[in-house]
């Protein structure tokens, strides 16, 4: 899966045009901020251009609590692949059924090939915890 590395380089363009600063300061500021959007792209920066899947982990993971469906999507590749975390594919496959709910077209690809490889307690205990997740709210300033 490409994380999207064009798609990342794209947004700090943007972000640099647009705020006649730092991209890279601009996106971490709104990212520290709460905003989920901000917090995927700065995973992708992380993951694509960087090549820090630890930092990437961070930021995707901060994404996806918040229910941001390209976070999910990529916290599950994340994990599936053993990328910045040790490889969980129970907790990648509830990553993906998160994403996919949320119409995210590449989770659906992720949860197909994980079906085929868990076993069936392992298939319900990652549906059993995307039924439980609960987005964390966005606590006002």
């Amino acid at each position: 899966m490409d994380i999207g590395k064009d798609e990342a380089l794209d947004w700090l363009r943007k972000a640099a045009e647009q705020h006649h600063g730092s991209a890279s300061t601009w996106l971490e500021a709104a990212a520290d901020c709460r905003d989920s959007a901000a917090q995927y792209r700065l995973g992708a920066i992380y993951a694509s251009v960087r090549k820090d899947e630890v930092s990437a982990m961070k930021w995707f993971r901060k994404a996806a609590e918040q229910g941001n469906a390209s976070g999910e999507r990529c916290l599950g590749f994340m994990y599936a692949e053993g990328r910045g975390v040790l490889k969980d594919e129970t907790e990648a496959y509830k990553w993906y059924l998160l994403a996919g709910a949320q119409g995210e077209k590449d989770a659906k690809k992720g949860y197909v090939k994980l079906e085929r490889i868990l076993t069936p307690a392992q298939r319900e205990a990652g549906q059993r915890m995307a039924r439980e997740f609960k987005p964390m709210p966005i606590k006002p300033k």
